[in-house]
């Protein structure tokens, strides 16, 4: 799969070819017990979502050891066989060495403040390691996505791992979805929740509709042939902060909701909205997809519990020869210029008040 960037003076647009579908495989499922290490200990993602599913994993047999690395403080206790914490990433590279982690058979998960993912990925790879996967996004600068390209570097996407859009996934690489019938879709990611005081968060465009891209682009990816392609259009990007809110919320410095609109230009016209953010009435998780005469397909939940389950499916995968990651390598440096463009064409409206609903009835 490739693609190219295009940017019109009121539009943007990203342009994505069709992918073979996963064949399988002699190779055995999984490899011998390995070790994995996880930047971003402290981290909400690391933390509350891998950490469990690693450990999981460990029981199964699938883990040998499992390393957390923070470049801020250790805390109190630690789940994992090993823990490194140091502000400087040469200094924590020695230590990696020194204690065995730095080779082609140990696993190493990024979720780092995006900023870092790069510098780690490229220090990583630079080693001799291999399978290095990074929590979305990606990176937030175009250039630096490319640069990627070739390598083994693989994109986690819990969102697209959920049970229900795995399903999905699953059904338009059996082709039991005709690509023919698809009109419109609509990817909600509402919270009624503010931003987490300290949490290092990026506007919403990449740190939420960076989820609503993914779920558009894999499935038409696969519902396309190899030797066709399809673009990703935005037409509109509005974006705002709340106001007010509980005490336990962090003010809004950035972005905390946004609405995109746009087309898919193919074999038809398809047309999309991405409903993303924070400070929202009620909590409004889903993907929906519509046909041509706008009658519902699919609602498809985007809530499982526990919710650590999508990342132990991605990070099981990383435990097995040939990995089925979902989303390739091409498809994430995409995603990362749809989040730029979008990111660069975005319209800031007055601020709204938390537990509201804005932009809804506009773009509905």
């Amino acid at each position: 799969m490739s693609h190219e960037s295009v940017q019109a003076l009121m539009s943007a647009e990203v342009s994505f070819s069709g992918v073979a579908n996963p064949k399988k495989h002699d190779a055995p499922d999984s490899l011998s017990p390995m070790d994995m290490v996880f930047f971003g200990f402290l981290g909400e993602c690391a933390g509350n979502y891998s950490a469990p599913a690693a450990l999981q994993l460990k029981r199964e047999g699938s883990l040998k050891r499992i390393a957390g690395i923070d470049l801020r403080l250790p805390p109190e206790t630690i789940p994992f066989d090993d823990y490194f914490a140091n502000g400087e990433l040469a200094v924590t590279m020695h230590w990696l060495e020194d204690n065995g982690y730095l080779n082609p058979q140990t696993r190493h998960i990024v979720s780092t403040p995006t900023p870092t993912h790069v510098p780690i990925i490229t220090a990583l790879l630079n080693a001799g390691c291999r399978d290095v996967a990074s929590e979305k996004p990606l990176t937030l600068i175009s250039a630096d996505a490319h640069a990627l390209l070739g390598k083994n570097v693989h994109q986690i996407s819990h969102q697209l791992a959920k049970t229900q859009m795995r399903k999905f996934i699953q059904e338009c690489r059996a082709g039991l979805i005709p690509l023919e019938q698809i009109g419109h879709f609509d990817f909600f990611l509402l919270e009624d929740v503010g931003v987490t005081p300290g949490r290092a968060v990026d506007n919403v465009i990449c740190d939420m509709h960076w989820h609503g891209y993914e779920a558009m682009v894999v499935p038409l990816a696969s519902l396309v042939e190899p030797e066709q392609s399809f673009r990703m259009v935005i037409d509109e990007v509005v974006v705002a902060k709340y106001i007010g809110g509980p005490a336990i919320f962090a003010p809004a410095r950035d972005w905390t909701l946004a609405a995109i609109k746009g087309r898919i230009l193919g074999t038809h016209e398809i047309t999309y909205r991405i409903l993303a953010g924070k400070g929202w009435a009620h909590r409004d998780k889903r993907f929906v997809v519509k046909d041509r005469q706008g009658c519902e397909l699919r609602s498809i939940p985007l809530v499982e519990e526990p919710r650590w389950r999508a990342h132990y499916r991605l990070l099981r995968e990383l435990t097995k020869p040939v990995p089925d990651m979902l989303t390739t390598l091409e498809q994430a440096v995409g995603v990362v210029d749809l989040c730029q463009h979008s990111v660069q064409m975005a319209v800031e409206v007055e601020t709204y008040p938390f537990g509201s609903m804005p932009f809804l009835e506009p773009l509905a």
